[in-house]
Parts: C-alpha cells; sequence; structure tokens
C-alpha cells in the first residue's frame, strides 16, 4: 500500500511508522481502549498523557503492514470489524481481512470490537444499500419496523458473529462515518455496550461521556489532524 489510492481512509506504511515514532519520541504513552475503559470506571490509573489507536474496517493490509509496525513498537491497538466486510461476507473483496487473521490477532492481544454489519448510516430514514436475492443490492430507505429489524442486525448480529467467531466479548462500538443520534446510542447501549466511538476528534477526559468519545481520523489527504492531536496532547 505504498501508494495510497483513497487518501480520505489510507496512509503509506512509511508515513504511518514515522507517526508512531513520534508518539514514542514525544513521550506519548500508548494505552489499550480497555485500560481507557477502566480508568473511566475508576478502577486503573493511567499515564498523563497517553493515546488509544484504532483500525477501522478490517483490511488485510491492517494485518499485514500496519500490524508489524505496532509490534515493533510495543503498541497495543483495537480493530472495529463490520461484519459482511470479513472475507467470505457479502462485502467482502479480496483485500479484505480474513477471520483466520482476525483470530491470530486476537490470540496475540489485539483488541477486536463492533463496527456495524454492512457499514452504513445507522440514523433513521437515511438512505442504504439492501441485499437482495440474486447478491443484487437495491437503494432504499428504512423506518418503522423495518428500521428496527435491520438495526438489531447492524448492531446485536454484528456483535453476537464477532463473539461467536472469535470466542470474544465485544463491548465497543466505533459509528460508521461517526454519524448517529441519540435513538442510535440507545440502541448500542441495550445491546450492551460500553463505549461508542465516532470520529469528531476531540480529547478524551474523565468526564467526557462513553456514548461519544471522539477519535482523530489519521488520513493521508489530513496530515493536519495527526499533527493537532499530537499539539492536543503536547500541551495537556
Amino acid at each position: 500500500m505504498d501508494n495510497v489510492r483513497y487518501p480520505g481512509t489510507e496512509i503509506t506504511p512509511a508515513v504511518f511508522e514515522a507517526q508512531m515514532n513520534e508518539l514514542k519520541n514525544r513521550g506519548i504513552a500508548v494505552i489499550g481502549i480497555q485500560d481507557l475503559l477502566a480508568w473511566k470506571r475508576g478502577e486503573k490509573n493511567i499515564p498523563p498523557r497517553c493515546a488509544v489507536i484504532t483500525f477501522d474496517d478490517g483490511w488485510k493490509s491492517q494485518y499485514e503492514v500496519a500490524w508489524p509496525i505496532m509490534k515493533k513498537f510495543g503498541y497495543p491497538f483495537a480493530m472495529f470489524i463490520y461484519t459482511e466486510g470479513v472475507r467470505g461476507g457479502s462485502l467482502g473483496g479480496g483485500e479484505a481481512i480474513t477471520w483466520e487473521q482476525l483470530a491470530d490477532m486476537r490470540d496475540n492481544g489485539v483488541d477486536i470490537e463492533a463496527h456495524s454489519a454492512t457499514h452504513q448510516d445507522l440514523r433513521e430514514g437515511h438512505t442504504i444499500m439492501l441485499a437482495s436475492t440474486g447478491g443484487k443490492r437495491t437503494k432504499t430507505t428504512l423506518t418503522g419496523p423495518q428500521y428496527e429489524q435491520w438495526m438489531q442486525n447492524e448492531v446485536v448480529g454484528s456483535k453476537q458473529l464477532l463473539e461467536q467467531r472469535l470466542g470474544i466479548k465485544v463491548n465497543c462500538f466505533a459509528v460508521p462515518f461517526g454519524n448517529y443520534n441519540e435513538h442510535v446510542k440507545e440502541l448500542l447501549r441495550n445491546a450492551g455496550y460500553q463505549a461508542i466511538l465516532t470520529l469528531y476528534g476531540q480529547p478524551i477526559t474523565y468526564s467526557s461521556p462513553l456514548d461519544s468519545l471522539g477519535r482523530y481520523a489519521v488520513e493521508a489527504n489530513k496530515p493536519q489532524v495527526f499533527t493537532a492531536a499530537l499539539e492536543e496532547l503536547h500541551s495537556r
């Protein structure tokens, strides 16, 4: 992935490794998301300046390229997976991660969490794509009972599949595209998620609500986002 095809969601290995090295050089500790949640519950202390690193979707490059870099620095991280995007799923193409690769990551301490089933806008009334007979996908809008049934699979079904296939306990959910509202948060809480992550970059403090934890989306076409996140940490 030395050539970035989608600068809005990708980054080159060299730039990524340089960013991880910058964290090290600045003395910013990298902690796991479960450590963050334990701190929020008052169960443990964390360093005053630290970061949580997450990867979304589930691409084989995250297994083949990003993971070795993370291991080089000894950094923990979390993978947020949308289940139909895993190899073999309705949206899992040749660049998708496999269940076997996810199991390998699990066995080596990587935290695997939920990112919905089909990676779409979860708010009621928004346009989504639904799979129909023959594998064809059609554009539609769901409301009422149909929406609630679809959401059951997106927030509960995806959680159950990850837990069953990998033998893990899933307690975090990253909202696709960062789009959510109060009803989406209510459904996620009812499904048993302890934390909901968005894409609206902001420092996390002890008082930050667990149902809208902001993340900085670090992308090839927005290098200033990583710089801004570093400066936020450095100033604390």
